[in-house]
């Protein structure tokens, strides 16, 4: 029968629900088709070598414990980190902004030109979420001010906006064509 798979590390260390991980080891193929759960939930790999697997991760693992199971044995590694998903139906053309307690800040952009009636959303640390309307179409590049003012783009106007949390954004900057990203430095300067 022969020796049961040995797990060498699972990359990366954290995933979501339907991203993939890499399982690495020995003998992972051993004695047939390897058996894969996730956190007690049973995966299927997408590819299986005898040092390699790539398996999704399935709807509704919590985590936990990651398990390779063939007719020669079973190998064990975790803790394999599975994120919650505290968010849907959103659009985010690039990364969210994460404030100093902990909220997200992101955005359900739309189409180019199309407007949406509350485009920018904050997620607070408890998962409430809540919308708002900047009056400006298509935010895409935020960033978290030093002042806690969140600082976005709009792909539509090419303008860059503050918005303080209330009322309409104000315009900073014009005519920076499409921009979709910002990136400050340790002071905050864009």
């Amino acid at each position: 029968m022969g020796a049961a798979p040995v797990i060498l590390a699972v990359e990366p260390a954290a995933a979501v629900e339907g991203g993939e991980v890499t399982i690495l080891g020995e003998r992972l193929t051993a004695g047939g088709f390897p058996r894969v759960r996730v956190g007690g939930v049973p995966a299927r790999p997408a590819v299986a070598t005898a040092t390699r697997l790539r398996v999704p991760v399935p709807p509704d693992a919590p985590g936990g414990l990651v398990t390779v199971e063939t007719e020669a044995g079973t190998g064990e590694w975790g803790p394999l980190t599975v994120a919650a998903r505290i968010a849907a139906d959103l659009h985010p053309v690039t990364s969210p902004a994460v404030g100093a307690d902990g909220s997200i800040w992101t955005t359900v952009s739309g189409s180019r030109g199309q407007r949406v009636p509350a485009p920018l959303v904050r997620i607070s640390p408890e998962g409430r979420r809540e919308a708002y309307a900047a009056g400006a179409l298509n935010p895409t590049g935020l960033h978290l001010a030093p002042d806690g003012s969140l600082l976005f783009t709009s792909r539509h106007d090419g303008t860059l906006y503050r918005f303080r949390g209330k009322g309409p954004a104000e315009p900073l900057a014009t005519d920076l064509g499409i921009p979709t990203g910002l990136a400050a430095d340790r002071a905050g300067r864009l």
